[in-house]
C-alpha cells in the first residue's frame, strides 16, 4: 500500500494560482521568439553631399546611415579644432519625402542647424551665411534609400 500524503489546501491553492502565471510567461516567450513579431530593421539611406563656396566645389562626400541614426562627416584634412563637421539624421517624411536634419559646426562653433525635405534623389540645399572670412556657402544633399556606394565597393 502507498503512503502518500495528499497536498494541503494551501499547496493546492498556490499551485492553481501559479499555473496561469507560468502559462502566460511561456506564451509570451514563444510569441516574442516567433519570426512574425520581429521588429523590422530601419531603412538605410545614402547621402551624397557637395560643399560649395563662391560657386566652386570645395568637397564631396558620401555616407550611408540607418534611419533615425546620426552620421557625421568631418574635414579629414584638418587635424586641429578649426575643422568643418556636418551631422546628418535622416527620417522618412509624409508624401514619399525624406527629411534630413543637418547640423554644421566649425570647430567648437555651431554654424547652421536646419531641416530640409525633398524627394529621394533630388538635391536639397542648405545655405550658409557669409562671414568676415568667407563668402556664402552651400551644402547640397541628395538622399536615396539603400546604399549604392557600398554595393559598388563590394560588387
Amino acid at each position: 500500500m502507498l503512503n502518500a500524503v495528499a497536498p494541503s489546501r494551501h499547496r493546492r491553492a498556490l499551485a492553481i494560482a501559479i499555473l496561469p502565471v507560468g502559462l502566460a510567461f511561456i506564451a509570451g516567450a514563444a510569441h516574442a521568439a516567433s519570426p512574425g513579431t520581429a521588429k523590422p530593421e530601419p531603412a538605410i539611406y545614402q547621402l551624397v553631399t557637395r560643399w560649395e563656396g563662391n560657386g566652386a566645389p570645395m568637397a564631396n562626400a558620401t555616407v550611408c546611415l540607418k534611419a533615425d541614426t546620426p552620421a557625421t562627416i568631418r574635414d579629414a584634412a584638418k587635424t586641429g579644432g578649426d575643422a568643418w563637421e556636418f551631422g546628418f539624421h535622416v527620417t522618412p517624411a509624409a508624401g514619399d519625402l525624406l527629411q534630413v536634419d543637418v547640423a554644421a559646426r566649425f570647430g567648437d562653433h555651431p554654424v547652421v542647424h536646419e531641416v530640409v525635405r525633398g524627394k529621394p534623389g533630388e538635391p536639397m540645399a542648405v545655405r550658409f551665411p557669409a562671414t568676415p572670412d568667407s563668402a556664402p556657402r552651400t551644402l547640397t544633399i541628395s538622399a536615396v534609400e539603400g546604399c549604392p556606394a557600398a554595393a559598388r565597393k563590394t560588387g
